[in-house]
């Protein structure tokens, strides 16, 4: 478990591979959890209209959503690692040496006399499969397209905001939540504060997009459509809710207990 400061000067502990937090003895409920109750998410009703919608099984729309997660997994590592000024994340090198296969191919032109690829023909080999397995494992197949506007993305922040922290974890012990932020920043211009959460969306490989709009929120969001758009929305909304009541934005947090990543931020 890491150990995370807090404005109060106690410690929030924080497992980062379930997203589990804890104050003390006490854990704390994640952001994202307590949206699932206020968001629900009906999955065979979801599996049913999608794969009638793209002729899928509903297996087969289920791991294209696994799928989905490994891209968005990776994406946001590699926006992370970037916003930190860290090197790039270590699926970076695979997918590198994946292009430098394929345009040696190409290059060669890999025919057969048979007129197949002879890509294509060694593929078949139990070493070829093996290898192709484990870059599936790794890679989703569209990072190349994704870090295209992934560093886009990162310029335009560059350009307008100081950054300040990247995956910085808020908590409030007196409401029982806790939750990562993506990034936290500071406009150049007029000094606002900026709370993100990086999405990856599947419009980029299919003009298909699945939200469910017919029904609404749960409880006391009962006046919002339960869209996924409303959903990050409030995951933010709350995200910024805690550090104002937290204090995380005052007496110098960030440059005392969190260094800020660009060091004109002052505390």
């Amino acid at each position: 478990m890491s150990r995370i400061p807090h404005p109060s000067g106690a410690t929030i502990l924080h497992e980062n591979k379930w997203h589990q937090y804890k104050f003390g003895t006490h854990v704390l409920r994640s952001v994202s959890k307590l949206l699932d109750k206020h968001f629900p998410f009906n999955e065979k009703r979801a599996l049913e209209l999608v794969a009638k919608k793209t002729g899928q099984t509903t297996e087969e729309v289920k791991e294209s959503w696994s799928r989905q997660a490994l891209l968005g997994k990776n994406i946001h590592e590699y926006i992370e690692n970037k916003l930190a000024g860290k090197p790039p994340p270590t699926w970076m090198l695979v997918l590198k040496q994946k292009q430098k296969l394929k345009n040696a191919a190409a290059g060669k032109g890999g025919v057969t006399e048979a007129g197949n690829s002879q890509e294509s023909e060694d593929s078949s080999s139990p070493k070829s499969s093996t290898s192709r397995s484990i870059v599936d494992s790794i890679l989703h197949g569209e990072e190349e397209a994704y870090v295209a506007v992934a560093d886009a993305a990162v310029e335009q922040m560059l350009k307008y905001y100081h950054v300040i922290a990247v995956e910085q974890v808020v908590a409030s012990p007196t409401w029982g939540i806790a939750g990562t932020v993506d990034v936290v920043a500071l406009n150049k211009r007029t000094g606002k504060l900026f709370i993100g959460d990086w999405k990856t969306s599947g419009s980029v490989a299919s003009n298909f997009r699945f939200s469910i709009f017919e029904t609404p929120c749960i409880g006391c969001l009962s006046h919002l459509p339960n869209s996924k758009f409303h959903r990050y929305a409030m995951q933010v909304a709350v995200y910024g809710e805690i550090m104002r009541h937290e204090h995380y934005l005052d007496a110098g947090f960030f440059g005392r207990s969190v260094k800020p990543i660009d060091k004109r931020v002052e505390e």
